[in-house]
């Protein structure tokens, strides 16, 4: 229940290296399974402009306006690492030569097509505080009331 299936009629992605980096079983972020929302599992949100799915692990306790209780889930800070400090990414590079993109970058051409995305760029230098993603989930319903990308 609020987990992702098919994706235009298939069961995983063709994409990526291994069968975990192609799986799409995710949410789309606005609910998910109830009896999923443990401390302890991570959940997943597939993500169909990066041709993935990207993890979320429990942060906190929250607590929104009336005293309503939430838990919060936010993507690792290693999500997009290069391979080197995180391997689980080795499989997000490119099948036949190897090759890794760097740290913070991930290679969709094989799925978006954008040639932009091949331009190197230069300067970037993002700031955890600045570019965090988390959801605040309801623990017992499973819905999203917060969020922030």
């Amino acid at each position: 229940m609020n987990i992702l299936e098919k994706l235009n009629g298939d069961s995983f992605l063709p994409y990526w290296g291994t069968p975990e980096c192609n799986s799409i079983e995710a949410s789309d972020g606005t609910i998910f399974p109830p009896a999923m929302l443990d401390r302890n599992t991570t959940l997943h949100i597939f993500y169909a402009n990066l041709c993935r799915r990207l993890p979320f692990q429990y942060k906190k306790d929250v607590e929104m306006g009336d005293g309503v209780q939430l838990l919060r889930y936010g993507m690792p800070e290693d999500v997009f690492d290069d391979p080197a400090r995180n391997p689980a990414n080795q499989c997000y590079c490119e099948i036949d030569s190897g090759t890794c993109p760097p740290r913070g970058i991930i290679n969709v051409t094989s799925c978006a097509m954008d040639p932009k995305l091949r331009e190197p760029f230069i300067g970037l230098d993002p700031r955890p505080d600045l570019h965090e993603s988390y959801l605040d989930i309801h623990p017992t319903l499973g819905i999203s009331l917060n969020a922030y990308n």
